[in-house]
């Protein structure tokens, strides 16, 4: 199980990738407000209040919201965004559907209900 310092520090590791990619795309995205400094070291968030408040606001709107989640939850939005900007679809693809062909050796249908055959019909020893 981790801990609250790992989580966080991981969590600043993430921030400091996405935020980056975003830079790349537009160094003036909204998103990249909330930081006024991003480094291999780590992260410092906007000196102005108001923006420092938006982006508590924003990620962490209670109060009792550890910082590795708030930083994780604006993660996910910058990579979202940086996502859309690529055209990537992280979206997964629906689960594939067995396939009941007659041709299927190992299969054999009736009546709505399928039966998994042996290779050579034999019982198996145990």
């Amino acid at each position: 199980m981790s801990d609250l310092a790992s989580d966080h520090d991981a969590a600043i590791e993430l921030v400091i990738g996405e935020y980056r990619r975003l830079q790349k795309h537009n160094p003036e995205h909204p998103l990249l407000k909330y930081l006024s400094e991003v480094s291999d070291d780590g992260i410092r968030y906007s000196p102005a209040t108001k923006v420092r408040q938006e982006f508590i606001n924003k990620f962490a709107p209670d109060k009792r919201t550890p910082t590795a989640v708030m930083l994780a939850s604006y993660y996910i939005e910058l990579r979202e965004t940086v996502d859309k900007i690529e055209g990537i679809n992280r979206t997964p693809p629906p689960p594939r559907q067995p396939d009941f062909r007659d041709d299927n050796p190992w299969q054999r249908q009736t009546d709505n209900h399928v039966t998994t055959l042996e290779a050579d019909d034999e019982d198996i020893p145990f």
